[in-house]
């Protein structure tokens, strides 16, 4: 009996100290599922120079576009204007702004003293017998003739010229109603400098081209500048 007793009791401890012992043992865990210490440093490691090859690679595309921007900045400077070419463009101008503005002051001139000037019909004389405007509608033989053929009906002409007696024997500037379309005529010394016409709603030309017609209009303009205030030339 009491072996047997001696036997349950050392089966007891044995059994305690297995199970004591399983309860202190440390857990295995799947490196699959917990990965070390050493595997993140190597990851991280791998993902900075991951980055730092994205930013040389991005470092090399920007040195590629400033040299491609530098190569284009060379190409644009070496198709820049010309210089001189460009003051002669400007001084051309400066001229041509310059003659616009010299008949702009005649013409506000003779609209502001027209009152005081004689008229005979439609000339307007200064008081040394300057004709310095002229109005002419349908009914002059000349610009009848020269306006059927071009295809127009009707027109209302005013002339204007330099007021003193040695100024430009022709019309420095006309201003045409013609089919009731508005024209603008600028001239200098007989040359023809600016054409405004009705296109667009008033396009300005300022290198227009003489043409039979507008010589016609320019060359009858003149012929009334050399008459005087009773019809009979003008001995100046």
């Amino acid at each position: 009996m009491a072996v047997l007793i001696a036997l349950f009791f050392a089966s007891t401890l044995l059994t305690g100290c297995f199970f004591t012992a399983k309860m202190f043992e440390r857990p295995k865990f799947s490196e699959e599922e917990y990965p070390s210490e050493q595997t993140e440093d190597v990851t991280k490691e791998e993902e900075t120079e991951g980055a730092k090859e994205r930013e040389d690679t991005k470092e090399q595309a920007g040195t590629r576009e400033r040299r491609a921007d530098a190569q284009q900045g060379s190409v644009s400077q070496s198709t820049a204007p010309d210089t001189d070419g460009t003051k002669e463009s400007e001084a051309v101008s400066a001229a041509q702004e310059e003659r616009i503005r010299h008949i702009a002051e005649v013409y506000d001139r003779t609209i502001q003293d027209q009152g005081n000037y004689r008229q005979e019909g439609g000339r307007y004389y200064t008081a040394g017998g300057v004709l310095a405007k002229a109005v002419v509608s349908n009914g002059d033989p000349v610009l009848d003739e020269v306006m059927r053929k071009s295809g127009y009906k009707t027109y209302a002409l005013e002339y204007f010229y330099e007021d003193w007696p040695q100024g430009d024997g022709y019309p420095i500037y006309i201003y045409a109603v013609i089919d009731e379309n508005v024209y603008r005529y600028y001239f200098c010394q007989g040359e023809f400098i600016r054409r405004i016409g009705p296109e667009g709603g008033g396009n300005t030309n300022d290198a227009p081209k003489m043409n039979a017609f507008i010589q016609t209009l320019r060359d009858e303009g003149a012929a009334y500048r050399g008459q005087t205030g009773d019809g009979q030339e003008s001995g100046a």
